[in-house]
């Protein structure tokens, strides 16, 4: 818990600071901390995809998913909002183009954040998680895992409709 209070304090300290390119990584991410029942929820489902997919007892499954969200929890801080960053430097354009809609609001740009910002998790998640089970990793696991994060942060957007961010943008 006193971690999370840590990365809201931070989270909402450096908000002013980030590029307007970084904006819905980084709400998202200061709404991942600050809706701390989310890591529990993902704790638990990633829990059992690990118990599944690798074939280990429960509690090897719940260190395994402790750890990898203890540690991305840790980077996550820098990792998500430079997510965003990235999507606007790399695919922003292309799909603002396509779909007509500029802006780092629209609905490309809010997907195109969870994506990256699921891919960064992954990339710290994964190799944590192969390092404690002592198991392999497949690529059905490796989709799966990003699958999972896509759907962390899919509950985290949804809590904006629950309460608004305070950050003020949308």
């Amino acid at each position: 818990m006193f971690q999370a209070l840590m990365y809201t304090a931070l989270l909402k300290k450096s908000a002013t600071a980030v590029s307007p390119e970084g904006w819905p990584s980084v709400i998202l991410a200061y709404r991942l901390y600050e809706w701390f029942p989310i890591f529990i929820i993902a704790i638990l489902i990633e829990m059992g995809f690990i118990r599944v997919m690798l074939h280990i007892s429960w509690l090897e499954s719940l260190k395994a998913s402790a750890a990898a969200n203890l540690v991305s929890a840790l980077t996550g801080i820098l990792l998500l909002p430079l997510a965003g960053i990235l999507w606007d430097y790399t695919l922003y354009n292309t799909f603002a183009t396509l779909s007509g809609t500029f802006g780092h609001f629209t609905l490309s740009s809010w997907i195109g954040n969870i994506f990256y910002m699921a891919l960064f998790l992954g990339l710290v998640e994964i190799p944590l998680i192969a390092g404690v089970t002592k198991e392999g990793i497949n690529k059905w696991f490796v989709v799966g895992w990003i699958f999972l994060n896509i759907l962390t942060l899919l509950m985290v957007l949804l809590t904006f409709f629950i309460e608004a961010p305070e950050i003020g943008l949308l």
